[in-house]
């Protein structure tokens, strides 16, 4: 460890604790706001693996736990071939960001990397073409129609190649679906935490959408989505039985969509519902409707905020000081804290 100095002399438990300072998977809690992932956290952990085989050992695992959007977007690639041929290193990943927004999808289908392509063709796009992916959804060029399953195959490859994940955060793409129906029942038990972005004000995104990786992760305990359109039944059978965090944030839907959602999630524990982005619909239910829908759906509920404040300040509908009185009332005599925004 020539060259190192003093810092080839820490304390194991010490040194162990600095390089997890510079480990996302370790300090970032979806519970949390984001954190700031600064790109000289990852160069650090990467110029630590090839000082020496000692530190090789202790930062490798470390810079694969997390594979953050600033590095998995343009650099998607180059990470799912070193994980095709590592699947040592395929086992470390705990975390995966993707964002479909900012994804660097090669225009020329000649610009992929082979053993990529071949991958996502034989291991990936077989078991989801009932879906709607192919074989050739990867390398669609851009001006094909088939143009829009190629952020869905991207998800799709990742996710496959990182079973051991713990939390995943992405944004949402127009055929999801499609991106976790070749993730098999239950393949996904590792799965913990869950946050799904969506960025279009014209729409929200389908939840059913999401079924296959609910089935793909059946231990989720905490689900983050944005601007979720309304919703139409559920799978017969479909359960979320360790989901307990719940958050909405920016959604416009109807009570009978809240009552279905939260009939797959039989043991929350804490529901957050925001209204916003689609101000358009006047779908937006209200305080009492929530109120019914919590007590028949969330048995173990014991915690509910609802913000209406972006929906009171877009409609010409007003929700009363004494709705909201009712309503918090009646979940407070059920042991359920309860605060309401209008």
């Amino acid at each position: 460890m020539s060259g190192l100095g003093n810092f080839s002399k820490f304390a194991p438990e010490l040194l162990e604790h600095i390089l997890d300072g510079l480990c996302l998977h370790h300090i970032q809690d979806l519970r949390q706001p984001p954190l700031y992932y600064s790109k000289d956290d990852f160069i650090g952990l990467a110029s630590l693996c090839r000082v020496s085989r000692h530190f090789n050992q202790l930062a490798t695992w470390r810079l694969y736990h997390s594979l953050v959007s600033w590095r998995t977007d343009s650099s998607w690639q180059l990470i799912a071939r070193t994980l095709i041929e590592r699947e040592d290193l395929a086992k470390l990943v705990k975390h995966l960001s993707l964002d479909p927004e900012g994804l660097d999808i090669p225009d020329d289908p000649s610009h992929f990397l082979p053993n990529v392509v071949a991958y996502f063709e034989e291991e990936v796009a077989p078991s989801a073409t009932d879906a709607g992916l192919h074989p050739g959804s990867l390398t669609s060029n851009y001006e094909n129609s088939e143009n829009y399953l190629q952020d869905a195959a991207v998800l799709a490859l990742m996710t496959s190649l990182c079973q051991n994940l713990s939390t995943i955060d992405f944004g949402s793409t127009r055929e999801q679906g499609a991106a976790f129906a070749s993730c098999p029942e239950g393949s996904l038990l590792s799965l913990r935490h869950v946050q799904v972005s969506h960025y279009d004000t014209e729409g929200g995104f389908a939840l059913d959408q999401l079924f296959p990786l609910f089935e793909a992760a059946p231990n989720i305990s905490l689900l983050r989505l944005d601007m979720i359109g309304n919703v139409g039944p559920p799978e017969e059978g479909l359960r979320l039985e360790h989901l307990a965090d719940l958050e909405l944030h920016s959604c416009c839907i109807t009570a009978q969509s809240l009552a279905r959602i939260l009939s797959l999630c039989p043991n929350l524990r804490r529901l957050q519902y925001w209204s916003g982005g689609m101000l358009y619909r006047d779908d937006q239910f209200g305080p009492r409707e929530a109120v019914a829908a919590v007590l028949q759906h969330t048995p173990h509920l014991k915690e509910f905020e609802l913000n209406l404040c972006q929906w009171q300040s877009f409609s010409n509908d007003e929700f009363s000081e004494d709705e909201m009185y009712e309503a918090k009332l009646a979940l407070e005599n059920r042991g359920i804290a309860c605060t309401i925004y209008l």
